[in-house]
């Protein structure tokens, strides 16, 4: 059975990454996310004004000082934390490892 969600909003915060998936075509990453924290929120509005508070949070704690100014395709960065809007609470990502075809 699927819960609903409608009329909610949710600010969902992950530690995302990039992991190797394999040496094919000279190699390939895929992204992943671990699922950390969900607020829900009322309406849109509100849930902009949540990411974008916990999003400058989060750069000033947690990102910048790990030295990942860039996004995950950087071979600098070790993964970041992040908050998105969804309409649904915060799951781990991907459910399943993809694989080459």
């Amino acid at each position: 059975m699927t819960r609903q969600y409608s009329g909610f909003w949710f600010v969902n915060v992950y530690s995302m990454d990039r992991e190797f998936g394999g040496p094919e075509e000279g190699g390939w990453w895929y992204d992943t996310g671990r699922f950390l924290k969900s607020r829900p929120c009322r309406t849109r509005r509100e849930a902009h004004k949540l990411v974008d508070r916990w999003n400058r949070y989060l750069d000033a704690v947690y990102n910048n000082p790990r030295g990942c100014r860039a996004d995950l395709s950087s071979v600098c960065c070790e993964g970041r934390l992040g908050a998105q809007i969804q309409r649904k609470p915060g799951f781990d990502f991907p459910e399943v490892r993809p694989h080459y075809e």
